[in-house]
């Protein structure tokens, strides 16, 4: 629900934001709140660099399996 929320949140302030799930060993279900797709990693890169500046958040960039 947190993750759901703050999902919400960002896609107000007119952000891409989107909800998985993930499977961590030793530790169960995690939720990630992520941004995009990006159709290139310089454009995660300059969107990142954006989004931590006005947002005061620290980020990093995945890659989506697919």
């Amino acid at each position: 629900e947190e993750a759901q929320l703050f999902a919400i949140a960002l896609r107000k302030r007119g952000h891409a934001a989107y909800v998985t799930t993930g499977n961590v060993e030793g530790r169960g279900t995690h939720w990630r709140v992520r941004i995009g797709p990006f159709a290139t990693r310089q454009g995660a890169q300059d969107y990142r660099t954006t989004f931590e500046r006005e947002e005061g958040m620290n980020t990093f960039i995945v890659r989506n399996k697919g």
